[in-house]
């Protein structure tokens, strides 16, 4: 089992959100609260040490009190960026990413990811890996940038080459529901108030 004091939690909102009409996704109001405020309220009872990936709107995410780091590059390559930054700032052994747009992440998400003694795992929900919910050994950071310097962007081709260990989360399915739409955030609140 990997302490939770030798990882670092990355909440990954440095993307483009394209299919959110380009606005930052992790700002945008869920609840009437900024939907990254729903992730670090999640995160902040299972872990000690969180960073914030952001490429724009710094400011308001340093506001959080958490260090803000940008990808090493202006591209925006995806996830692979920000876990790539993540590993080069963190001083714990491992990183655990997680989306800015899952407001739902499991409350156990960080102890079952380290229940596992593998150096690379993620999330795995019904038999489908889920790669940004991600644990990575700094062992991989050499690894990691030579396959973005190749032009390789793929989350999950990357973790599936390096023989990741999945994890079941199939019991907690909606823990993993990225808000990636518009709609999406809609249904979202209305299924909350159903459930209320």
């Amino acid at each position: 089992m990997i302490d939770p004091s030798d990882v670092t939690a990355v909440i990954m909102a440095g993307g483009q959100a394209t299919r959110m009409g380009g606005r930052d996704k992790g700002l945008i109001p869920l609840q009437n609260r900024p939907m990254i405020e729903h992730v670090i309220e999640r995160l902040q009872p299972q872990i000690s040490t969180i960073l914030i990936n952001a490429n724009r709107n710094l400011a308001h995410y340093q506001a959080y009190g958490l260090p803000v780091i940008q990808d090493q590059t202006t591209a925006f390559l995806g996830p692979l960026s920000g876990l790539l930054a993540g590993l080069c700032y963190c001083t714990t052994p491992f990183v655990i990413t997680v989306p800015c747009d899952a407001p739902r992440i499991p409350t156990d998400y960080i102890a079952r990811l380290c229940a596992s003694t593998a150096t690379l795992c993620a999330v795995s929900t019904g038999g489908h890996l889920q790669p940004t919910f991600a644990r990575v050994h700094q062992r991989y950071t050499d690894n990691l940038q030579a396959y973005l310097d190749q032009g390789q962007r793929a989350a999950g081709q990357w973790l599936r080459r390096n023989h990741c260990d999945p994890i079941d989360f199939s019991d907690q399915l909606s823990g993993f529901v990225n808000l990636n739409q518009l709609d999406d955030i809609t249904q979202w609140e209305q299924s909350y108030l159903d459930e209320a």
